[in-house]
């Protein structure tokens, strides 16, 4: 190595307080540093599509298709981000596919609900009918 080359690598080291064999590490740390996300994205990913999975089933698809639609659109987003390795949205389409999927039980449970409390009010008011004939007197 040329002798007027040694002052400018001393002057480096010493101006960023390491050595530069360092510096050969940072690509290595942030490449782990973004696995971690994607890491994170994906397991955040699986859970939506567990949650996606149990939410479909016939009886949800019939009541509550906009809920189900929304959330089996934020994994189809989810899904993209990943594949062009955007984690934090990936994470957050993930997340809320998940919540839209609960959200879509949820909603398919209450019209069902509502349907078995209509139907059981009718009955009682078909009972009350007749055993109360219009007619008959209190």
């Amino acid at each position: 190595m040329p002798p007027d080359t040694l002052p400018l690598q001393a002057a480096h080291s010493e101006h960023w307080g390491v050595p530069p064999r360092w510096l050969l590490t940072w690509p290595l740390a942030c490449t782990l540093c973004a696995c971690s996300g994607l890491g994170a994205a994906q397991a955040e990913l699986g859970r939506a599509e567990g949650a996606l999975r149990q939410a479909d089933q016939p009886a949800t698809q019939a009541d509550a298709p906009k809920e189900l639609r929304l959330a089996q659109e934020k994994l189809r987003q989810a899904r993209q981000a990943l594949a062009v390795q955007d984690a934090p949205m990936a994470q957050r389409l993930a997340e809320q596919a998940q919540l839209d999927a609960l959200v879509a039980e949820a909603h398919a449970q209450r019209v069902r609900l509502r349907r078995t409390e209509a139907a059981a009010l009718a009955a009682s008011a078909a009972r009350q009918g007749a055993a109360n004939p219009l007619g008959a007197l209190p």
